[in-house]
């Protein structure tokens, strides 16, 4: 069983798959267009190293810690009171991010870079939250209200495929909300870089990246994703073995 659990698909692609974390300082990015400059900045420098074939920054990495949700309902349809309405996994990213992770598209479209804070507000769901909200619908157009203040209207112009969310064996899911990060800018995030080299072997080109765009930014937490998602299932292997050495001594 925990074989299986380890075989599991997360939904994306994790060889070659570099992540890294930075948390910009305030005073000096304290703007969100500011913060998107170096979103932008950063990533297309990653684009241009050799060995790297893709980079994207993303708020609410998978397996990498506690996961933002928000609350959210479909616009046109009864409203549902605050204390009602239902919770979904919510993640910001910028445009290469479902190509570099290797997400599939399942209708409509990705990201692209007119999807800023000028343009009205875009999200991409997953397959499994559009079949819940939509079944027998086009969920392409239909538009859902962010938040308990109801004052986000984000027009649905992607479906995606699932991605695990939580660790092997624990309580999954996978109806999540995607927004553009130059809409919904954040001062920590991470950035996923894949290459034709292993992963450990891309940290000096993104440290490298790095400091042609801010040489002072510190990144916190350089480790393939691999990495990542052993650290998440590490207390289940203990017990495993520890099963497991009991049952030989008996």
């Amino acid at each position: 069983s925990f074989i299986r659990l380890q075989r599991q698909n997360p939904g994306f692609a994790p060889e070659n798959l570099l992540t890294a974390t930075i948390s910009l300082p305030v005073a000096k990015y304290p703007t969100p267009v500011a913060r998107a400059a170096f979103y932008d900045r950063l990533t297309a420098e990653l684009d241009r190293q050799p060995g790297i074939d893709r980079a994207a920054a993303i708020y609410g990495l998978p397996f990498s810690g506690p996961t933002a949700i928000t609350t959210y309902q479909v616009d046109g349809r009864p409203r549902i009171a605050p204390q009602d309405q239902p919770y979904v996994i919510r993640r910001a990213i910028s445009p290469d991010y479902f190509a570099t992770m290797k997400i599939p598209l399942r209708a409509g479209r990705f990201f692209d870079a007119h999807d800023d804070a000028t343009k009205p507000g875009a999200a991409i769901v997953s397959e499994s939250l559009a079949r819940k909200l939509f079944t027998g619908e086009n969920p392409l157009g239909r538009r859902l209200i962010i938040g308990v203040a109801n004052g986000a209207n984000e027009e649905i112009v992607g479906v995606v495929g699932d991605v695990t969310n939580a660790p092997p064996g624990a309580q999954q899911t996978s109806e999540e909300v995607y927004f553009p990060l130059a809409q919904r800018t954040e001062v920590a995030f991470a950035v996923v870089v894949r290459g034709q080299l292993d992963a450990p072997a891309l940290a000096p080109l993104f440290r490298h990246a790095l400091q042609q765009i801010d040489a002072a930014q510190p990144i916190t937490a350089a480790q393939p994703m691999r990495d990542l998602m052993a650290q998440a299932i590490a207390d289940r292997r203990g017990t495993v073995w520890l099963l497991g050495t009991f049952a030989i001594l008996a």
